[in-house]
């Protein structure tokens, strides 16, 4: 009996690499993600905090109040840019969540088609082992019949 062998392996393995490659490239963009929202909160924690510790102060000087605009201009820009980024790492979420859906259909695909080709590969291997069993069934009963 011949071995099982898929002629497609060599660009099945190749789709299953290329799907291992954007898996970890999703994994890196929702990292990034993540590290931009902790970013966020952080910075709405640093922004709270320094109201608070302003209303804390009874008299405020020229001082503290500009530092204080001074970091409230600074923070609504960096919430703009952050606000910009997530928007954009959002688009390339979905971007590569497209191309993760589509390299997982390509891996199933062959992989279907390798199951499909190895069930009709075990059909034939016992189509094969069943006529040798019957040959050889015929052939003990001639040696038997023949000898009698």
């Amino acid at each position: 009996m011949k071995k099982f062998k898929f002629p497609l392996e060599k660009l099945r393995g190749l789709r299953q690499v290329r799907l291992e490659m954007v898996q970890a490239q999703m994994m890196a963009l929702l990292a990034e993600r993540s590290a931009l929202e902790q970013r966020q909160l952080m910075l709405d924690r640093q922004e709270l905090n320094a109201r608070d510790e302003l209303r804390v102060k009874r008299e405020l000087g020229f001082e503290e109040l500009s530092a204080m605009e001074g970091f409230r201009r600074w923070a609504e820009l960096e919430r703009e840019r952050m606000r910009r980024s997530a928007l954009q790492l959002n688009e390339r979420v979905e971007d590569q969540r497209k191309a993760l859906l589509e390299a997982r259909r390509d891996v199933e695909a062959l992989n279907r088609l390798r199951d499909r080709k190895l069930t009709g590969w075990r059909q034939e291997v016992d189509q094969e082992m069943e006529s040798t069993v019957a040959e050889l069934v015929i052939a003990r009963w001639r040696r038997e019949g023949g000898a009698a």
